[in-house]
């Protein structure tokens, strides 16, 4: 069955499963292919003197010869809540090596060739998790300056890294993250579709982005605050608004942000907590319980 997402515009969109997608490829840099469904590998075969650039505490395994090098990511990187650093994998033996990689945590790996959508993506803060070599890519932390201020204050996406390639007409390869089901879609030119904020991964050059309210009255008032789900949290009476201002306008999203699994398994423990003390009052004040023993 064929995804499709409507846009203002009244065209439909489709939408393209990304996780059966590309799995493997070979670059100047390296050979990397992407093992397993959930929480995947980013298996990457680097040739000597080749490296992959890489947040930090996501190795998972490495050949002898391949060795980190920690380089200082910028202040204004460290003050978004990332690491001040980031770390290049690099094979310094004379022999072929290798290193994993995985996400901090649970994660759909998501490559992106950076020579296909204009040599440069804008990401989720959070969402980078890797990309091919050191010295061809530029990682910096931006400021989305064409949104409005609504945009920037009550959904925080406008605050982005920004991913660009240094070698224009070279397979550059980023990697950034997501969980669940993982799509892209290309907006056609000069129309607009709404995502939720939370389900934002990434969108290149093409695309302008901005955030409105969306729906009536009711919408924004009793949906948010009174008609709350399980996890404890209603519709968004914002959502972010993607226009394509370009011929190739890309944007990537994700079916179950961690912020929604983090909220269901806070609330499950609240849940098992709370069925713990009971047990362990013996049931209540009334004294009905048997005694502990």
């Amino acid at each position: 069955m064929a995804l499709a997402l409507k846009g203002a515009g009244g065209g439909v969109t489709p939408l393209k499963d990304f996780d059966k997608e590309c799995r493997s490829a070979t670059c100047d840099d390296c050979s990397w292919e992407i093992v397993g469904t959930d929480s995947q590998i980013l298996q990457v075969a680097l040739k000597p003197g080749q490296c992959i650039t890489a947040e930090p505490g996501v190795m998972v395994f490495t050949s002898y010869d391949v060795k980190p090098k920690t380089a200082f990511a910028g202040c204004c990187q460290g003050a978004s809540g990332e690491s001040l650093f980031k770390t290049e994998w690099r094979n310094e033996g004379t022999e072929d090596g290798y290193v994993g990689i995985t996400g901090n945590v649970p994660t759909v790996l998501l490559p992106i060739n950076l020579n296909d959508v204009g040599n440069r993506i804008y990401a989720r803060v959070g969402s980078w998790i890797a990309n091919t070599g050191s010295k061809k890519t530029s990682l910096s932390l931006s400021i989305y300056n064409k949104g409005s201020c609504m945009a920037m204050c009550c959904t925080g996406v406008l605050l982005m890294q920004c991913i660009e390639s240094k070698a224009p007409g070279t397979d550059v390869w980023a990697f950034l993250g997501g969980y669940g089901s993982i799509v892209e879609t290309e907006v056609p030119q000069g129309q607009t579709v709404y995502v939720d904020p939370e389900a934002i991964i990434g969108w290149n050059g093409d695309v302008e982005i901005d955030a409105k309210l969306f729906g009536d009255c009711a919408t924004c008032c009793c949906s948010w605050c009174c008609a709350r789900g399980p996890n404890g949290v209603g519709e968004s009476p914002l959502m972010l608004t993607l226009k394509s201002v370009g011929p190739k306008a890309k944007v990537w999203m994700q079916s179950m942000p961690i912020e929604k699994v983090r909220r269901a398994c806070r609330d499950r423990t609240y849940e098992m907590l709370a069925a713990a003390a009971n047990s362990n009052n013996g049931g209540g004040n009334g004294g009905g319980g048997a005694p502990n023993p």
